[in-house]
């Protein structure tokens, strides 16, 4: 198995407008204080699949998906260079897996607003 980050329960930065969390065995992400997307824990295509996205739509710089998720330098730019060739669709080569991932892209109930439990870090 591929190790993977502990993604914290409570909210951490990227950048000033976007953040993540971990909630139950999903990571979710928010964009200016708004659940934005979603995936398990374990998903590590979707992961770089997102943080790629949110670099090409101009949400975060490589450097912030880097410093925030601890991943590789030379991994960001490889999956941004990816999204940017073939889409979303570049992560998932089986198109069955991909179908079932784009269903349900935030889970409901706490959706990190004030009041509920998740923590800001």
């Amino acid at each position: 198995m591929k190790n993977l980050r502990v993604f914290p329960d409570r909210l951490t930065p990227v950048t000033a407008h976007l953040e993540f969390c971990r909630q139950a065995d999903k990571v979710v992400y928010y964009f200016m204080g708004q659940p934005v997307f979603s995936h398990h824990i374990n998903d590590i295509n979707t992961l770089h699949m997102i943080t790629a996205q949110f670099c090409v739509k101009g949400h975060a710089q490589q450097e912030d998906i880097v410093r925030a998720f601890g991943l590789p330098r030379e991994g960001v730019r490889l999956a941004v260079e990816l999204y940017e060739e073939m889409g979303v669709e570049g992560f998932y080569p089986d198109e069955a897996l991909f179908a079932e991932l784009i269903k349900s892209p935030v889970p409901s109930g706490n959706r990190g607003r004030k009041g509920n439990a998740v923590k800001r870090g």
